[in-house]
């Protein structure tokens, strides 16, 4: 993602560290990807959430 500079890795052994950098090798699918950014995405803060959720209500449209 361009917004993610870098990785910090900590190993306790060799192995460990050999596994950590194989890592570097993963490659998600389209799918594996929506889904993390699904779950990772940052909330709406206040007041952007209450005027989307208001925009989206039909009953506060109809007393407009």
């Amino acid at each position: 993602r361009p917004a993610v500079a870098t990785a910090i890795i900590g190993f306790s052994s060799e192995e460990q560290f050999d596994t950590n950098l194989a890592a570097t090798d993963l490659e998600l699918t389209a799918a594996e990807r929506t889904a993390l950014d699904t779950v990772s995405a940052p909330a709406i803060p206040y007041p952007q959430n209450f005027i989307a959720r208001f925009e989206s209500d039909a009953r506060a449209q109809a007393i407009l």
